[in-house]
């Protein structure tokens, strides 16, 4: 059967000085790189998921402000488009105004030149009349005389 002899109890403690010796030598020092590569891993996982929430937020800021910035533009867009509006309609009443006073001075000229030129051909009407009814005149005692 099996003979239980001093070899064994050789082998046994052989065997237990190994596991005592792989135990402090290469075993414990594994376990504990591994450990601290666990640590280095929660770590880095820490301050990525930190850092995660530091760019989602500083994303909702920037949106935030670029929101802001657009509702500013177009409001600076909407009022500079009611001033220019604003500006071309004071600019337009005033062309408007001064195409009217212009006119009505045209018009008061064109009226005087109108009187004027009424009054010079009634003069020269009456100078022409006054020059044919001469002649009529003079004429006339000659029919007379041609008649008599």
């Amino acid at each position: 059967m099996f003979n239980f002899n001093l070899t064994i109890a050789i082998q046994m403690v052989s065997f237990l000085v190994f596991v005592f010796l792989m135990n402090r030598m290469f075993f414990r020092p594994i376990v504990r790189a591994i450990e601290a590569r666990q640590a280095y891993l929660l770590e880095q996982q820490q301050k990525a998921s930190a850092s995660l929430k530091e760019t989602e937020s500083m994303q909702r800021d920037y949106e935030a402000r670029l929101l802001k910035a657009r509702e500013e533009a177009h409001a600076v867009i909407s009022q500079a488009s009611a001033e220019a509006e604003a500006k071309r309609r004071a600019a337009l009443a005033e062309a408007n105004a001064q195409a009217a006073i212009v006119l009505d001075a045209a018009r008061g000229e064109i009226a005087t030149e109108r009187d004027k030129a009424l009054e010079s051909l009634r003069g020269e009407v009456a100078a022409i009349a006054t020059n044919i009814s001469a002649k009529v005149m003079e004429a006339q005692p000659a029919v007379t005389r041609k008649g008599a």
